[in-house]
């Protein structure tokens, strides 16, 4: 089994990119890792980040206005 897991991350429901993180990595850090993204910081930039929504080993989705 993998030590890594590709995670999406996405901006109001839009698909932004994909991540790989490992298995153990906790919520904070995923976090991070998903704004440090390039397509996902021009998404971000200039809006207010209103709820931060983690999936498990799934995906991440920044809801902004």
């Amino acid at each position: 089994e993998e030590d890594t897991i590709n995670i999406a991350v996405q901006v109001n429901g839009k698909l932004r990119g994909n991540i790989q993180v490992p298995k153990a990595i906790n919520k904070e850090d995923l976090l991070l890792s998903a704004k440090s993204q390039d397509n996902v910081i021009i998404h971000l930039k200039d809006k207010n980040i209103i709820k931060e929504i983690v999936v498990p080993d799934r995906l991440v989705n920044f809801v902004v206005k």
